[in-house]
């Protein structure tokens, strides 16, 4: 059930639509919005194919992008992570490919090693959100706050969904 094309395009249709749905319409003082999207290209198996890899972040960036008017700053930055995610995994957590077979959820990775993880991959996403939306360096402070603050509240999202879905999966 952990490679089924059913479950990843499930995940895919509930952490886009909840994203468009839902949490586009949270503002947390105005300044802050989380993005839980990007869950679906961390949990895809480790040994997903590159060309996979890279559709379906592709896939996920358009879906989010024709939802939210952004033309191409979601698909740009879903891509970044989906090419990147195996070097990300190797860099923070020591994970390569050739020792792991399965999901890196919480589950198979540990708590801690899911947050690093998590929280490499949703910062280099936001950052490239970000820094593309403004494509400027003027305010370059501001850009990396925001980029730090959105990708701290978009990170306890991503684990508070993967606690849920762990309890909900084997509870």
């Amino acid at each position: 059930m952990q490679n089924s094309p059913m479950l990843h395009i499930g995940r895919f249709a509930a952490l886009g639509f909840t994203q468009i749905l839902v949490l586009n319409n949270v503002q947390f003082g105005g300044y802050l919005n989380p993005y839980i999207y990007i869950l679906f290209i961390l949990l895809l198996p480790l040994r997903t194919p590159p060309l996979v890899m890279i559709l379906s972040g592709f896939a996920m960036g358009m879906f989010i992008d024709l939802f939210t008017g952004m033309m191409g700053l979601h698909t740009a930055a879903t891509l970044f992570v989906a090419f990147y995610r195996k070097r990300i995994m190797k860099v923070v957590i020591g994970v390569r490919e050739e020792d792991y077979l399965g999901t890196p959820g919480i589950r198979d990775l540990g708590p801690w090693r899911f947050f690093y993880y998590a929280g490499a991959a949703t910062l280099t996403h936001h950052l490239l959100v970000y820094m593309l939306e403004v494509f400027t360096f003027i305010n370059f402070w501001s850009v990396m706050l925001r980029t730090l603050a959105n990708s701290m509240v978009s990170v306890v999202f991503i684990m508070v969904a993967m606690v849920l879905f762990e309890r909900r999966r084997h509870g």
